[in-house]
């Protein structure tokens, strides 16, 4: 009886001590503070971020609560909605995913529309590396001023060095921020008549933006001393970067 009851009483002992650390780690799991990952589709993410940026807007919830946004998005939101124009959180009406990272959202409130692009990271959890958009100016001028910020920048980078480029003055290798098939086009394609290499092309107006599905569109004039046109530039991000995806003159 001995030889067998010992084998017993540590098998119990055994299953007591499990049992234990079963109800411990349970009771650890449960406790406040306790933390789980989850795996959240980037998708979920930018509803979250999109939702809560329209919580900002409304004065709801300051900017530090940006759902899954970067510390670096955080700085750039903006102010809010002046406290005049808060009637109402707006409403997320639409959302697109336009790119494997890229996520389009569409608000809405009084009667006016604010756009947003947001670049989502995959992670546990996601991550939103970049945002952008705003409201109308007549809803919240300084909505989309942060907002418009880098893209606006990466335009009038653009705009210089492609205007050199286009009238024979500087290589096309010169102009920064632009997308690679761009790049690779303007080599292939961009030959300057002898015609325009005397004259001198300038930015004859503030650069003008607007958020569209893709990303931002943004307008300059432009005089060379023989004609004056527009320049329509095509903004996207790409990991973090806003380049350059196409230029057009209408």
């Amino acid at each position: 009886m001995r030889r067998v009851a010992l084998p017993i009483v540590m098998l119990l002992g055994t299953l007591a001590v499990s049992a234990v650390l079963l109800i411990a780690t349970q009771i650890s799991s449960k406790r406040p503070g306790a933390t789980a990952v989850h795996q959240v589709a980037p998708r979920a993410a930018a509803r979250a971020f999109f939702e809560s940026w329209a919580r900002y807007l409304a004065g709801h919830i300051p900017r530090s609560e940006l759902a899954y946004a970067t510390h670096a998005v955080t700085l750039d939101a903006g102010p809010p909605l002046p406290a005049e124009n808060r009637v109402a959180v707006p409403r997320l009406v639409l959302l697109e995913q336009t790119a494997s990272d890229q996520y389009y959202a569409r608000l809405e409130t009084q009667g006016s529309t604010c756009e947003m692009t947001a670049t989502v990271t995959p992670g546990a959890p996601p991550s939103v590396t970049d945002a952008s958009g705003g409201c109308p100016d007549g809803l919240s001028a300084a909505a989309g001023a942060s907002g418009q910020a880098r893209p606006r920048q990466a335009a009038q980078a653009f705009l210089h060095p492609y205007l050199a480029a286009l009238y024979g003055h500087a290589p096309v290798d010169a102009i920064p921020d632009i997308a690679g098939s761009l790049r690779t086009k303007l080599e292939q394609h961009l030959h300057t008549p002898a015609g325009l290499r005397a004259l001198d092309p300038r930015i004859t107006s503030d650069i003008a933006m607007k958020a569209v599905s893709s990303g931002w569109q943004a307008w300059a004039e432009i005089a060379d001393g023989e004609q004056t046109y527009t320049l329509v530039i095509a903004l996207a991000s790409e990991k973090g970067r806003w380049l350059v995806k196409s230029v057009t003159s209408p």
